[in-house]
């Protein structure tokens, strides 16, 4: 398969992230300590000297705005300790805060590699995380423009020069509510505490598509999606999640949104920094108490179907729903990890009833010009994923 046709595909290939792990940076300073631009040119040219013969893309970063917000500004995720609301506020300070300094260090360190290896074929790009943030209430919009503003394009917008291709890190809709995460009853939330919204992907990968593609600096080729999933033990949601979302960028597609691939996460279930092993993202679940065994969920068969097939049927899609919709009627309830805080992460689960809402994907609800390409009727019935989409 040529270089190029491989970008078509669904499953990206071959794929590696340099970011070292948070804690090992603590003797130097964190990201705030310009000296970790060199080391991390020099641990990027050790891992690509043993393994770039193998790798196709080059993830140099991994979610670098949460990161960098989670560790220095609010101590949640390691090293920690957790920060107060001044120390926060300090940390976000303009060019001289942490959070100015240490991302400055992290695009320098990009730029740096992105540089040694511009003369390659390697495909070199970022993980950005992007949620679709939106204000509860009016009263909230501050909060959520702040947001926005340091979490949404600002990194890009500082890197779009060293990118040929940008990664999006996408797991839901995000509520503001008094500088905190709202937990509602009227929406359907992930464990980790996330509102299901596929809509949100479609519509960010055109926000970014709008922002960068006639951007006479930008580099950008394409997008990946390089992380969306849905933590939920039961596997009651994660069927839909995985076929909403799927169609959400297929739509993109369709629209001129040059999306070359798509990364689930994940595989098995994980340890989350901040939440611990409570919520289960994997599609294989992993039983802690006995041996760390491993037992596929029905998710992963439905997942290999749609990479195998390269097709969401509408029989799958019907399925899926229905299996969200009896569990809301029927008064069943799934696992949730968070707090009602909306930010503090829980040990032990507690119950959280199933929601009646329909958070299907369907972009007739976000632009009335656009039409199914198969007619309403046809919808029921097939739903292609893939590079060439068959004429109606």
């Amino acid at each position: 398969m040529s270089r190029a046709s491989r970008h078509e595909c669904a499953v990206v290939r071959p794929r590696c992230r340099a970011h070292p792990p948070a804690v090992a940076l603590v003797p130097y300073g964190g990201w705030t300590s310009r000296s970790l631009v060199d080391y991390f040119i020099t641990f990027s040219n050790d891992v690509l000297g043993a393994l770039g013969a193998d790798i196709e893309y080059l993830v140099t970063f991994n979610e670098p705005t949460i990161f960098i917000m989670l560790t220095h500004c609010s101590g949640i995720w390691p090293p920690g300790p957790k920060k107060s609301t001044a120390q926060g506020l300090q940390c976000l300070t303009p060019v001289v805060g942490d959070y100015a300094r240490a991302i400055a260090n992290i695009e320098a360190a990009h730029r740096a590699v992105y540089r040694s290896f511009s003369n390659t074929d390697l495909q070199i790009g970022v993980a950005h995380n992007v949620g679709f943030n939106v204000a509860e209430h009016v009263w909230d919009e501050a909060a959520t423009a702040v947001a926005k503003a340091l979490l949404k394009f600002s990194f890009i917008d500082s890197i779009k020069d060293s990118l040929d291709f940008c990664g999006l890190n996408y797991y839901g809709k995000e509520i503001t509510r008094g500088g905190s995460v709202a937990i509602r009853d009227d929406e359907e939330y992930s464990e980790s505490g996330r509102v299901v919204y596929p809509a949100g992907l479609y519509l960010l990968l055109k926000d970014f598509h709008d922002r960068y593609r006639n951007d006479a600096r930008s580099t950008i080729q394409r997008y990946i999606i390089t992380e969306n999933g849905i933590s939920d033990a039961s596997d009651v949601m994660r069927p839909a999640y995985i076929i909403e979302h799927l169609l959400a960028v297929a739509q993109a597609r369709r629209e001129g949104v040059p999306v070359a691939g798509y990364l689930h996460w994940t595989v098995i279930d994980n340890w989350e920094w901040a939440d611990g092993y409570c919520p289960k993202f994997g599609l294989v679940e992993v039983d802690r108490l006995n041996d760390l065994q491993r037992r596929k969920r029905p998710s992963f068969h439905l997942y290999r179907q749609i990479a195998t097939s390269r097709r969401i049927t509408g029989a799958q899609r019907q399925e899926a729903w229905r299996a969200v919709k009896n569990a809301a009627e029927t008064g069943a309830s799934h696992l949730f990890c968070r707090a009602s805080d909306g930010q503090t992460g829980l040990d032990e689960p507690v119950p959280r009833p199933f929601s009646a809402k329909d958070w299907r994907f369907d972009a007739r609800h976000l632009h009335e010009e656009w039409q199914w390409p198969f007619g309403a009727e046809k919808l029921s019935e097939k739903w292609w994923f893939s590079s060439d989409p068959p004429r109606p």
